[in-house]
């Protein structure tokens, strides 16, 4: 049921202002579709805090998402006290872990120690911002990730797009040659990606130089990946389903090293 004039100036008349109003129904209601989302594709779905921080109701949004997303200590903290240490997130029969993320395009040293105590994973802008903060990281238990610059625009207002020129927004691919730590560089690759013909399918042939791997199982997000972004993750577990969407499971046999002109193809049989 939605909010009608009527019930809007029946409620300015008995409360006092400023205040804010809210539909506690459609609040629910959009909760519901965002887990219904989640169930159907196994992503998770976080509460972005700048978007929505009324911490009142964290305890209803803790029933359907998976946890909170923070830009720095006090959103962290708050994120932290009163969803994650209070709400223990149930979906079906299974109880799932509330997750409390951080992403900063400048993290302070004097408070990163206490904001990975309270947080499960922390998203860095750059290789430098890695090298800095990665042993406390660690040494916490956090998840870390990069944040990637495309360097794709997809709007025209440069003020709010995080791929325009001179953004400092994310490791861009000139980075990635030079500037990568040594721990990374392992996982970080430049390709060429040519059009995929025909479909890609178990029992097909991953090969990367001279070494084949029998595909095992196909993702079915892989192929739409690969040929749109040109990536894919190949796990090579042997397993007859692929337990992520993205992803290709072939055989179960020693990883090549990936180098400079590596070749990798699919290829029928």
């Amino acid at each position: 049921m939605g909010i009608t004039y009527e019930c809007i100036k029946n409620v300015m008349n008995e409360v006092p202002t400023p205040c804010y109003i809210v539909s506690e129904a459609l609040l629910e209601k959009n909760l519901k579709r965002l887990r219904s989302v989640s169930d159907q594709t196994g992503c998770k779905i976080l509460l972005a805090q700048k978007a929505f921080s009324m911490y009142y109701y964290y305890p209803l949004v803790g029933k359907y998402l998976d946890g909170v997303t923070a830009s720095g200590l006090y959103e962290a903290r708050l994120g932290y006290e009163e969803l994650c240490q209070k709400q223990v997130i149930d979906s079906g029969n299974t109880a799932k872990r509330c997750e409390n993320h951080v992403f900063s395009p400048a993290y302070r040293k004097t408070q990163s120690d206490e904001l990975f105590q309270i947080c499960d994973h922390a998203v860095f802008n750059s290789f430098s911002q890695w090298t800095t903060y990665r042993e406390a990281a660690l040494r916490a238990g956090v998840s870390c990730g990069l944040r990637i610059n495309p360097e794709c625009s997809t709007q025209e207002h440069a003020i709010y797009d995080p791929c325009a020129p001179g953004s400092r927004l994310g490791v861009t691919l000139e980075n990635f040659a030079e500037h990568a730590p040594e721990e990374l560089k392992d996982y970080c690759y430049s390709i060429d990606v040519n059009p995929i013909n025909g479909t890609i399918g178990a029992g097909q042939i991953l090969k990367i130089d001279e070494n084949e791997y029998r595909i095992t199982a196909v993702g079915e997000e892989a192929p739409v990946t690969l040929a749109g972004l040109g990536h894919c993750t190949v796990n090579f577990n042997g397993a007859s389903a692929a337990e992520l969407p993205g992803t290709i499971c072939v055989e179960s046999k020693p990883m090549p090293d990936i180098q400079v002109g590596t070749v990798i193809q699919i290829l029928e049989i």
